[in-house]
């Protein structure tokens, strides 16, 4: 029976265009169904699809995810591994050919925007990247 189903979905979709966000919604439905096997709880169906960048995911004693926003930890410049502090890490000691490279790749392929909020502890205002968590962090690696 599924079988089947899923022929007439198909043959819908080649012959229909609008027949596209239903086949789109019918597998992100499949994907949820086999996490849900794994015991992995999904809120939004589209969740799944941001789960494809994600490498590492940190949980505390609950279970629960700990934080909201992804940071940097390291990066590879030429095949060496270098660590990334906030703060101290410079990208200025690099060879500027290679710096200018980096910023020029992060700021050109970063579908982020950086918006202004209000910053209740200091009362003024600041600017924040808003968007992919993943492209997020690669902007505040920048800033």
């Amino acid at each position: 029976m599924l079988r089947a189903f899923t022929t007439a979905v198909a043959i819908v979709i080649v012959s229909v265009p609008e027949g596209l966000p239903l086949a789109i919604s019918i597998a992100m439905a499949f994907s949820v169904d086999k996490m849900k096997e794994q015991q992995l709880l999904i809120k939004k169906m589209a969740a799944s699809e941001n789960l494809a960048f994600t490498n590492i995911i940190c949980t505390g004693k609950t279970g629960t995810l700990t934080e909201g926003d992804m940071k940097v930890k390291e990066f590879m410049i030429a095949g060496r591994r270098q660590d990334f502090v906030p703060h101290k890490s410079d990208m200025n000691s690099m060879n500027k050919q290679v710096s200018e490279v980096i910023k020029s790749c992060i700021i050109l392929n970063n579908d982020a925007k950086i918006e202004m909020g209000y910053n209740d502890k200091a009362r003024d205002a600041l600017y924040e990247p808003k968007g992919n968590p993943t492209e997020v962090a690669m902007l505040n690696f920048l800033y």
